[in-house]
Parts: structure tokens; C-alpha cells; sequence
């Protein structure tokens, strides 16, 4: 079961993210009991008459977290503990945290995927003329998949560095010979070093960065790790003989990579998916 609590509220949490409610597992009965979670984010409302709207960068992002559903609303397992989960929920459960993250990188690359983009994004007006996508501006959108990419993976990596640096000593800091630096200072260290940009004044953004603190401390690496293998999955499915949008393709995935979750290794689902 998947519920939906979309739209912004005073004091609701302000990004995306999936929260598992109860996890697949077959009773002492045997009975199955179905897994469920929650798509918590904050979409934009209609307004005027006028429908709700995603950015596309709205929508790459609800693709990300989709994917985590499909990793949830998939999962098949005899025992609770090898449900889909991550350490935000009081049970322990899940796939190893490098492995977590690679359903829903390899769902958000569909974001760019032209044969989609031409399937799914329609004017909102509906009228004639208005319909698909023209290619050009597909192939605009397939630009922007690398678009500040440099960036984007620098600012990335020195924050998983940050991440695993404050989680391996004790405050106060030290980076690079400087002592008693404050988790703020620390951050704007290494951030500078590995971007080569300067925080803006009087921020700390690391005071308000949730995956510290929620279930991923010391594992924000697992991002980019994740990535990795996300990348090879969704490579294969464009070059399988059915296609990355056909059943088949689909059915494999689930079959390989979304259903078994924790009862097999990343490595071996991997395998078993790759065929190497």
C-alpha cells in the first residue's frame, strides 16, 4: 500500500523522502502481509484554475523516490527483517546501505529518458498541438542530465567526506592541521577545499542537513556508490532486446532486484540482473 501526503503544510518536513509503515512478511499462519509506506513531500497545490505543475526537477526527484517504493511495495520475503526498510524506522531490516539507494537512482535516470519524457509529459492546457514534447526540447532536457554535473559531484563528495569525518572523531574538530574547529567551521573546510567555492556568510547548512542524524550517518557516501551500480542496471535495460519500457524489462527488475530485497546481497541481485 502506498500512501500520498504531497502538499506543503506549516511545520511538515520540507523536502521528499519514503518512510516504510509496515513491512512484507507471511504470518505464522501463513498468511502474507502486505508491504506500506509513505511519499512524504511537498508537490505545489492548483492555483487559479490552473492545474499543479512539477518542475522538472520536481519530477526527477518524485521519480528518486518512487523508486523506493517500488523497492518497498515489491519486496516478497518470509521474514520481517529482510523487508525493505532504512534506519529511520524503529525495526531494524533492508538491503546493506550501499545497495540501498540503487532502485531509486536507477528509477530517477528515467527522468531523461526520451521514449518516456515522449510518454508521459503532455501541455497541461490540452489543447491540439499542445501534446507531446518536441524533440528538440527532449533532447534539451536529456542536457541537463550533465548540466553543472562537476559541481554538483564535488559538492556531493566533500559533504560525504564531511559525513564520515564528524562521525569518526569526537568535537572539537580538526582538518588539515587546524584544531578545534566547530561542526559549521568543519564543514565550511572541507567544502571549500573540494568545490573551491566559498559558503556564503553567516549559513550553516549542515545544521538543518537531515541525513546526518536520520539513518545515515557516516553512510552518505553510499549515494555515489549506489549511483555506480544504478547506472550499469539502467544501462542494461536500454540496451535489453525488449526495451527499458516493456513488461519484460520490468519484470525482471522486479523479479531480480526490487522483490528478493535483503534475502540476497546487493552483489548477487546484482549478478543476477547483469548476467556478469
Amino acid at each position: 500500500h502506498l500512501f500520498l501526503d504531497q502538499f506543503p503544510r506549516d511545520g511538515k518536513f520540507s523536502h521528499q523522502m519514503i518512510v516504510p509503515l509496515a513491512p512484507a512478511f507471511v504470518s505464522r499462519d501463513g498468511e502474507e502481509c502486505l508491504p506500506a509506506c509513505v511519499n512524504i513531500s511537498n508537490l505545489p497545490r492548483s492555483e487559479g484554475g490552473r492545474p499543479a505543475l512539477l518542475r522538472w526537477s520536481e519530477m526527477k526527484t518524485l521519480f528518486h523516490e518512487l523508486g523506493h517504493v517500488m523497492h518497498c511495495l515489491c519486496t516478497r520475503t518470509r521474514f520481517s527483517m529482510l523487508s525493505w526498510a532504512w534506519p529511520i524506522v524503529p525495526w531494524p531490516g533492508g538491503v546493506e546501505q550501499d545497495f540501498l539507494e540503487v532502485p531509486s537512482m536507477a528509477l530517477e535516470k528515467f527522468a531523461c529518458e526520451p521514449l518516456l519524457l515522449q510518454r508521459v509529459a503532455r501541455h497541461f492546457s490540452g489543447q491540439g498541438g499542445q501534446g507531446q514534447l518536441e524533440e528538440a526540447v527532449v533532447a534539451k532536457i536529456k542536457q541537463l542530465e550533465t548540466w553543472m554535473a562537476g559541481l554538483g559531484e564535488t559538492r556531493y563528495f566533500s559533504s560525504s567526506l564531511f559525513d564520515l569525518m564528524i562521525h569518526s572523531q569526537a568535537p572539537p574538530y580538526t582538518f588539515e592541521g587546524e584544531d578545534n574547529l566547530t561542526a559549521a567551521e568543519l564543514y565550511r573546510r572541507v567544502t571549500q577545499k573540494y568545490t573551491t567555492l566559498a559558503q556564503l556568510p553567516k549559513t550553516n547548512y549542515s545544521a538543518s542537513w537531515y541525513h546526518l542524524y536520520i539513518g545515515y550517518d557516516a553512510g552518505v557516501y553510499g549515494y555515489g556508490w549506489s549511483d555506480v551500480y544504478a547506472a550499469d542496471l539502467f544501462h542494461t535495460m536500454q540496451v535489453s532486446e525488449s526495451g527499458a519500457l516493456s513488461s519484460a524489462t520490468g519484470q525482471r527488475l522486479r523479479k531480480e532486484i526490487l522483490g528478493p530485497c535483503a534475502t540476497k546481497t546487493g552483489d548477487e541481485m546484482l549478478k543476477n540482473f547483469l548476467g556478469r
